[in-house]
């Protein structure tokens, strides 16, 4: 975040840290209003744009200073088995243009990361190279903009085109692992995948997706024309329990067999940002819906689902030898029609729960989708709440206007 003393002479520069202990807000908040971002209430805009004032500061850009021949590199932590490694080899690169690194470890933290960026940003060095980001897409484009030049390495969210990233092989390199390993006869394999929500172990896990393929299209497979029977990240695994993620990959090495993965595929992403909805929630108070209406929910968990939200952008680019496409292969807000009980979709006791205005009539409580709260649009029509939910819950986030 550019900010440059007024006046005359040789002064202290301050810092966003300075600037947000005055204000009594976060660095991450002084960095949304220094770079005009809507999501900031106008009283907390105001209370920091009053301290940029009172303290003689402005946001308004100077031209970058001498070189320094240094460059910062941020990472987490140093790690020898990789972080070491990126900070050896930018040293090395570096030595041979007389250059320097600049150690800048961020501790997993937002507001430190955002704290060192900004003296980068600032002139304490000629660019950066930021491993593992905590920023988000729109906070490293604001960087940009301030004119830091950097490159990612292995961003941990997707991140807008245009930016400079590096990425290790994850997908293709855990697909050729497991394979080492199989052919060495190993059947037992436990998979470090990495925290669920990375790039990274979503991209590790995508090799699963070849294999399930290959398994569902091979006659002497158990999974013959069986799809739905392979396992994911929802199983045998759980999603939300990342100690349980090694379960998928042992179900893969125990079940294979003679399959080889060979065939092309594309991924639908128009709604697969947190996976599968937890029907299992209207058990709980204050629905309390019986498990037969439970079982029927999750049947129809692909029809109008809520708590959804858009996955990664429609690309050929996928990174994926075998992987052709990411796509949207609905419109985002294109209702599935109307996921009802009388569709066979929807179950629910009114009597154990209701809302003013839900229907009383059996009929037309058939007809009346209780997860929306609403009679859902025909098929193919505009579904204004869904197209809401979807874009609030997208993730990554979509690009504010």
């Amino acid at each position: 975040m550019e900010v440059s003393k007024l006046g005359h002479g040789p002064q202290a520069r301050v810092t966003i840290r300075q600037v947000a202990e005055l204000a009594g807000v976060s660095i991450a908040t002084v960095s949304r209003v220094v770079n005009g971002h809507p999501d900031v209430s106008g009283a907390t805009r105001e209370t920091v744009q009053r301290v940029l004032r009172e303290r003689g500061y402005t946001t308004s850009g100077r031209p970058r200073p001498t070189p320094t021949g240094l460059v910062g590199v941020t990472m987490p932590v140093v790690h020898p088995g990789y972080s070491a490694e990126i900070l050896s080899g930018a040293a090395e690169a570096l030595y041979e243009h007389d250059m320097r690194v600049v150690l800048c470890p961020t501790r997993h933290s937002h507001a430190r990361e955002l704290s060192l960026l900004d003296g980068l940003v600032q002139g304490e060095t000629d660019g950066a190279i930021i491993v593992l980001p905590e920023e988000s897409s729109a906070e490293l484009q604001a960087l940009a903009g301030q004119g830091l030049r950097f490159v990612i390495v292995d961003p941990r969210t997707d991140v807008a085109e245009g930016l400079p990233v590096v990425c290790a092989a994850h997908s293709s390199g855990a697909t050729q692992a497991t394979r080492h390993l199989l052919e060495l006869g190993h059947r037992r394999i436990g998979a470090i995948a990495g925290p669920a929500g990375w790039m990274a172990t979503e991209e590790r896990l995508r090799g699963h997706h070849a294999d399930c393929i290959a398994m569902v299209a091979d006659a002497s497979n158990a999974s013959y024309n069986n799809p739905a029977g392979c396992g994911s990240q929802y199983y045998p695994a759980t999603q939300s329990d990342f100690s349980t993620w090694n379960l998928t990959t042992q179900w893969y090495a125990q079940n294979i067999g003679n399959a080889v993965a060979s065939t092309h595929f594309v991924i639908d992403t128009s709604r697969n940002s947190d996976g599968p909805n937890n029907m299992q929630k209207y058990a709980n108070p204050p629905y309390n819906q019986p498990a037969s209406d439970i079982s029927v929910l999750a049947s129809g968990n692909w029809c109008n689902p809520p708590a959804s939200g858009l996955g990664l952008r429609p690309t050929a680019n996928t990174g994926v030898p075998l992987l052709d496409a990411y796509l949207w292969v609905k419109t985002p807000g294109q209702s599935d029609g109307q996921c009802d009980a009388a569709g066979g979709v929807r179950a629910w006791d009114y009597s154990l729960y209701t809302q003013p205005g839900w229907p009383v009539a059996a009929s037309a409580q058939a007809l009346f989708d209780p997860l929306w709260g609403t009679d859902d649009p025909a098929a193919g029509a505009w579904f204004s709440a869904q197209a809401l939910q979807l874009a609030q819950l997208a993730s990554p986030a979509l690009p504010r206007a």
